[in-house]
């Protein structure tokens, strides 16, 4: 089985972790499978996309969007890595192209 791994562009420590988990957000992820395809993703909180989205729609836009996005209760390693270990068994990453 093909099983997704995370990696982060300033590596992944307590500070970093702290600070993703308290902003509701964590970009610039890379999920890197076996097969050697990669996709980049990013996670956020319901709470944290929902103020987003407030703050765009006060400021004349309409939609939150980036590529990859992924929403997790809780913007925690664990919950990132169970969310790319599900997406991936549902077939996410085949709609997504893989980075080169």
């Amino acid at each position: 089985m093909d099983i997704p791994q995370l990696s982060f562009p300033h590596g992944f420590d307590e500070k970093i972790a702290s600070e993703a988990e308290q902003k509701g957000y964590c970009g610039q992820v890379t999920v890197r499978l076996q097969s050697g395809r990669q996709y980049s993703v990013c996670f956020y909180d319901p709470v944290t996309l929902s103020q987003n989205l407030k703050i765009v729609e006060e400021g004349g836009g309409v939609c939150v969007g980036e590529p990859g996005l992924v929403v997790v209760p809780s913007v925690m390693l664990h919950s990132m890595q169970e969310a790319a270990k599900q997406l991936f068994q549902e077939g996410y990453f085949d709609h997504l192209i893989a980075r080169q």
